[in-house]
């Protein structure tokens, strides 16, 4: 369906879905009358048609009725002695999947408004605008019409290839789009994505490493991952240490390899990913002295880098990204960020840039946030984390996820 907001002619979509309700309802009738068998097959036929005329009818409407009053809510036009004198020019066309709007960038001084519509729109839809571009003189904002579901941590049971799923629409590759920040402020579901996020890695038979300088609940794991927990500064960066010469081993051992070919990666030669959860990176920086958090960071650094090809993977965790805290030649590389909860201008711009300081949650519960996967999203959307049941025992699930792998 494609219309102009201010045209009340019907356009050659709109007659074409006029004629195929028509066409619908003769089908239904005919559908009566005919045989039994024919009858149920045409009749299905015949509604399915008509029901998808009503259906994007009604959705029409109601695009147009929300843009007229967006245009007459924020005064985008303009009247002289009740003469228009101006008004928008304003274009839509959607899908079963996307609404696209499209606003003339017409020199008024409106022109700020029109680059910055995204939230206005999403309100007034209760849809995701998954992009924005500019265009031959359009804006052109795009909103997902589908919905989301929110997953649980245990429908999650067996996992291929090297794709998270984060929600029913959302994949993290981690292969692809390598290392990771959740940041948030207490209680808003830090740790209970990262339980998700080691369950998933689990499932992948990755090598899972865990630094958890707060002795909080990760710490915990140390029975369950002997060795590869590690709470005390010192451990924190021997474990660190020991995984940059890994990935340095890594890469002397590809080349030693018969199969060894350029651009191929550790997956192709049959090794397996190795994680580390770094959580509540700021707890370490305010813990160490400066040789030490010299030290960590330089180990960061190098695997962050150089890490993807050799398969080793990070995953950092904070309440707020400050610079010193994670350095941004660091945080620069980081392929998937969250921000779980309502965050300040200030922080939100650390997580995903100065481009989208002003994002508005709307919804302060748990799990809620916004997420940014490089490739996938173009800007930060909103999203729910999978979420637990009451019932959940996360330790016992770990269990037998390593018992059945």
């Amino acid at each position: 369906m494609k219309n102009y907001v201010f045209n009340n002619v019907d356009s050659f979509e709109q007659k074409l879905n006029y004629s195929l309700a028509a066409v619908g309802s003769i089908i239904i009738l005919y559908g009566f009358t005919a045989s039994i068998v024919l009858c149920n097959v045409v009749t299905l036929l015949g509604g399915a048609i008509a029901y998808k005329y009503f259906s994007n009818n009604s959705f029409n409407k109601l695009v147009k009725n929300n843009l007229y009053n967006l245009i007459k809510t924020n005064g985008y036009y303009k009247l002289e002695e009740d003469k228009l004198i101006y008004r928008p020019e304003i274009y839509y066309t959607f899908t079963d999947k996307y609404l696209e709007i499209k606003i003339r960038l017409d020199g008024s001084n409106h022109r700020d408004d029109y680059l910055q519509l995204e939230n206005l729109l999403e309100d007034l839809f209760v849809m995701e605008c998954v992009s924005k571009e500019q265009i031959n003189g359009f804006m052109i904002y795009k909103l997902d019409r589908t919905s989301t579901n929110r997953l649980s941590i245990t429908e999650i049971k067996r996992l291929q290839g090297d794709f998270i799923p984060i929600n029913s629409k959302l994949q993290w590759n981690f292969r692809k789009c390598p290392h990771a920040l959740i940041s948030g402020v207490t209680g808003k579901g830090k740790t209970y994505f990262l339980a998700y996020l080691i369950k998933s890695f689990l499932l992948l038979k990755a090598d899972i490493k865990i630094l958890d300088p707060k002795i909080s609940d990760l710490s915990y794991l140390e029975n369950l991952f002997k060795d590869c927990v590690a709470s005390s500064p010192n451990h924190i960066a021997k474990i660190l240490r020991e995984t940059v010469e890994k990935m340095n081993s890594r890469y002397e051992q590809f080349k030693k390899l018969s199969s060894y070919r350029f651009g191929k990666d550790y997956k192709d030669y049959g090794y397996k990913p190795v994680v580390i959860i770094f959580d509540e990176m700021a707890a370490f920086m305010a813990s160490v002295d400066k040789k030490l958090s010299k030290e960590v960071n330089d180990y960061m650094a190098e695997i962050v880098m150089k890490g993807r090809q050799a398969g080793i993977f990070m995953i950092l965790t904070t309440q707020r990204p400050d610079a010193d805290v994670i350095k941004t030649n660091i945080r620069d590389q980081l392929g998937l960020r969250i921000a779980l909860g309502e965050m300040s201008k200030t922080a939100y711009s650390m997580i995903f840039g100065s481009d989208f300081n002003d994002l508005e949650l709307n919804n302060n519960a748990p799990g809620n946030g916004y997420i940014f996967i490089d490739g996938i999203t173009t800007k930060p959307v909103r999203f729910q984390s999978p979420y637990f049941e009451q019932d959940y025992n996360f330790v016992r699930d770990l269990i037998k996820t390593r018992r059945g792998h």
